[in-house]
């Protein structure tokens, strides 16, 4: 095929770009139009480069919090993107510059639109921490798409954070 090809990166950092810029002012002003068509082709951006690369750790961790507590998967995702970039950042330190490059300077994002950050607000009990490490080392077909082999020690020290 003839067809020029866009890297998932690229559309990564473009849906990245269109989200971090505009989410706060669709969430402030629901009205925006221009701002909500904005987060819309940025979602956009963000599945093309997901079908191209898979996803990673995030959406596996986030898997049993959902699956057990009912906890809405973008709202997981949410709460857990920052720490698995932070865990992540020595084995991906250049696409991760590039990522924090574009949305520079969206900083708390996640606590700008009022989603709770930790876990008990959502009925997640720190004994259930097992469960969670059980659970969500299981997501192996997410995990291996992780730029960073996890241990079960890593899957719980990720956890722990959201407490």
């Amino acid at each position: 095929s003839n067809k020029a090809t866009i890297p998932s990166d690229t559309y990564a950092i473009e849906g990245a770009k269109k989200i971090f810029h505009n989410i706060r002012e669709a969430y402030a002003d629901g009205d925006n139009m221009d701002a909500k068509t904005e987060m819309l082709i940025g979602a956009f951006y963000g599945g093309v480069a997901i079908t191209g690369s898979g996803t990673t750790a995030v959406h596996a961790l986030s898997y049993p919090l959902g699956g057990k507590y009912h906890i809405a998967h973008g709202v997981s995702n949410a709460i857990l993107i920052a720490h698995v970039m932070e865990f992540n950042k020595d084995a991906c330190t250049e696409r991760l510059a590039a990522l924090c490059d574009a949305v520079y300077p969206e900083k708390d994002v996640v606590a700008k639109v009022h989603i709770p950050t930790k876990l008990d607000e959502f009925g997640v009990k720190k004994e259930d921490l097992d469960f969670l490490v059980k659970a969500g080392s299981q997501q192996t077909r997410l995990l291996v798409n992780n730029c960073k082999e996890l241990s079960l020690d890593d899957i719980r020290y990720l956890y722990e954070k959201l407490f």
